[in-house]
């Protein structure tokens, strides 16, 4: 693992599967971990349900972070509370934040966000060393991160095969 701080955590967010479950919305898959100063969240398609999003939330305000790359697989439905939070967060702490995913709706919330004072980008897939760069992510830390990056996204993307079995 390396750094005594690299996993900090781990959030395996499925539906609630008894009774009383009103939505059917999938639930996302999130995994993230710490390198350094910065936080690396990967998380898939799906509905962010408050109480898992309380628990992502502790690690933003309590991780002696300064840059967060926020990685998502699709479509990630969150909350206009949820993105005030957020975005109240990484003003008051000052975190600088890159968003990387395909999906035009993730990014227009990423300007959402933006549009409440927080310091963040947004950037495709295929753009994420600029991303890195952003933060200013570079060499060593840059590699360590990119690594960290895509075991990340193989551990949700295995995640979200086997709920779909």
């Amino acid at each position: 693992m390396g750094h005594p701080s690299d996993v900090v955590g781990v959030s395996e967010l499925v539906p609630f599967q008894g009774v009383e479950q009103v939505s059917t919305a999938k639930a996302v898959v999130q995994k993230w971990a710490v390198v350094h100063d910065l936080l690396i969240s990967v998380t898939s398609a799906g509905t962010v349900r408050d109480e898992d999003w309380q628990a992502f939330v502790q690690a933003l305000l309590t991780e002696p972070i300064t840059k967060y790359l926020a990685t998502s697989l699709g479509k990630a439905d969150v909350t206009s509370v949820q993105r005030k939070q957020a975005a109240d967060i990484l003003r008051s702490r000052n975190i600088r934040m890159a968003v990387v995913t395909n999906d035009t709706f993730v990014r227009g919330l990423v300007t959402a966000v933006g549009w409440l004072g927080a310091n963040v980008q947004s950037f495709p897939w295929t753009d994420t060393t600029t991303a890195l760069q952003y933060l200013a992510v570079t060499g060593k830390m840059a590699e360590r991160s990119l690594a960290t990056l895509a075991k990340l996204r193989r551990e949700v993307e295995a995640l979200e095969r086997r709920n779909r079995e």
